[in-house]
């Protein structure tokens, strides 16, 4: 399963699997989430979205780009039925950063 792959090569993984309920289409399911463990060493926290959204406009690890990795995770869940709205707004932030970034050529 490339997710688990991705998610768990870090020992220990910064983003332990855990289940949680969620709405998928209007119902509610169980989903395995991989979040951030805030007492992990490489969490930050207190960031803006802006501040995110910059961030995940240049990241890019062994796995690809932090854009990228955003626009696929959104993309899945869409096709799921699961809205985020905090993912949604950085999708958007992110995507508008990278347009401005294209047309003034930086």
């Amino acid at each position: 399963m490339p997710l688990l792959r991705r998610e768990m090569t870090v020992k220990p993984p910064n983003t332990p699997p855990r289940w949680v309920a969620v709405k998928a289409a209007g119902s509610a399911v169980r989903a395995v989430v991989f979040a951030a463990d805030r007492q992990g060493r490489n969490f930050v926290g207190g960031l803006t979205d802006e501040k995110i959204a910059s961030i995940l406009c240049s990241a890019v690890g062994h796995w690809g780009s932090g854009a990228e990795y955003l626009m696929q995770t959104v993309d899945q869940l869409e096709r799921l039925g699961v809205r985020d709205v905090t993912l949604w707004r950085l999708q958007r932030l992110v995507a508008q950063r990278l347009s401005t970034l294209q047309v003034t050529g930086e």
